[in-house]
């Protein structure tokens, strides 16, 4: 099964309340994507490759049935299967609804893709109690290195350099503040659980930091269904390197090089540039090496990328692991 909002038209928002598809292949894998369009068609070419019938999940409101009718011809689809109202709570975050559609679509694994229940440790658990496997890491994996302040953890006792911060996860606003207080301005206010630059605010003082919490708590909230937060240190002026990594289940570990994703807008990544033109053979095979680590640290199978902040000064922290399909580049790589 592969659940992902249709592929917008230009400048159009993808909303909650778009359909879902989903691939369904007999005796094969079927993975859910509860997110980007283009990860939603490049596993659907890869199901196609197998001859891999589809199925649609959606939710009571569908807005696009154009593309519906489309992908219904294109790929093979059958006729969808609703999993709840448009409401992100009600239907792609709802773990019930989507292993009961699972389960009555005769689907036998699950991709998860990025955001939603993608990085939820209950939800892969929840999977593999009910028979269907949960592609990609193992709960207790995810657990570790899915929440962001867990992963953190892990990575200061591998001694891998991290951005300071908070050790635990932090849902009170007041003792975030104490927190932030601590830690000293401009801070990060990030989801624990979070990904995609949803749940993440920069607070330049005390005096914003409040306001800017129960925001980004609230993006939390609706994005992952947690309102957990952790604060880090804002390092300014940053590059987003990023390490794709593939391990198999023996800890053997490889990293296939780099990528720099610091032009974004809203967090959101805008271009991807590889190799990044601010890295050095030197510092390239250093932070290579630490990516391996890292994940060798978290006992992590499957693809996923080791993310670094660079500073001016050219010293590295590691920000967090994304699993699975976070990332659209990651599917040439599957693929």
């Amino acid at each position: 099964v592969i659940c992902n909002p249709p592929s917008p038209t230009k400048r159009q928002t993808v909303r909650s309340g778009a359909p879902i598809f989903a691939p369904i292949a007999a005796g094969r894998p079927k993975p859910i994507v509860p997110n980007p369009p283009e990860v939603t068609m490049l596993r659907v070419w890869v199901n196609l490759k197998y001859r891999a019938p589809n199925i649609w999940f959606c939710p009571t409101s569908v807005t696009n049935m154009a593309l519906l009718a489309v992908a219904s011809e294109t790929f093979l689809t059958t006729s969808p299967i609703c999993i709840g109202p448009s409401a992100a709570a009600e239907s792609y975050l709802d773990m019930e609804r989507i292993l009961s559609a699972c389960i009555a679509a005769k689907a036998d694994a699950i991709h998860p893709g990025f955001g939603f229940l993608s990085e939820n440790s209950k939800f892969a658990d929840m999977c593999r109690k009910c028979g269907i496997t949960f592609i990609g890491p193992s709960a207790e994996v995810i657990e570790r290195m899915g929440n962001k302040s867990e992963a953190r953890n892990t990575m200061i006792k591998a001694g891998i350099p991290v951005v300071p911060g908070t050790e635990r996860p932090l849902t009170d606003a007041g003792k975030a503040k104490e927190a932030a207080d601590q830690i000293g301005y401009p801070v990060m206010i990030k989801a624990a659980l979070g990904g995609g630059g949803k749940g993440m605010r920069l607070s330049q003082t005390a005096e914003d930091f409040l306001e800017n919490f129960k925001v980004a708590q609230l993006e939390a909230i609706r994005g992952f269904g947690d309102d957990s937060m952790y604060i880090e240190k804002y390092i300014e002026e940053p590059k987003h390197i990023e390490f794709q990594i593939l391990a198999d289940k023996f800890g053997n570990v490889i990293q296939l090089g780099e990528r720099d994703c610091s032009i974004q807008r809203n967090h959101q990544k805008v271009i991807e540039e590889s190799p990044s033109s601010v890295l050095d053979e030197r510092l390239r095979k250093e932070m290579g090496a630490v990516a391996v680590r890292a994940a060798k640290a978290a006992a992590y199978e499957n693809a996923g990328t080791i993310e670094f902040l660079l500073d001016k000064q050219k010293r590295y922290y590691f920000m967090e692991m994304c699993r699975l399909s976070a990332s659209i580049c990651w599917e040439f790589v599957e693929i």
